[in-house]
């Protein structure tokens, strides 16, 4: 049974399994980054860690997730920006 930071990643990456089967690809992409956040603030030599940081690190991502991804996070500004400026005459 895995503990601690192993739980944790584990947790995370099936997070990202998850919502990339989902077709969620910002979703998925951001679980990826924070596991790599986490891996390159602990200890290095933590046999955890170097698990992890090849698991993260063979994640092969395609060309067509990155389009998503940027497709899904384009589309999140927009609608942040019209939720913005109801009302007044603001310009990003």
């Amino acid at each position: 049974m895995a503990t601690g930071i192993d739980q944790i990643l584990a947790e995370r990456w099936a997070e990202y399994q998850r919502l990339k089967a989902a077709g969620a690809a910002c979703s998925a992409l951001v679980r990826l980054a924070e596991m790599t956040n986490v891996l390159d603030h602990r200890d290095r030599g933590d046999p955890v860690v170097q698990k992890w940081k090849l698991t993260v690190g063979e994640t092969q991502i395609a060309d067509a997730m990155r389009g998503s991804a940027i497709a899904e996070a384009m589309k999140d500004v927009s609608r942040l920006r019209r939720m913005l400026t109801i009302g007044y005459d603001f310009h990003l």
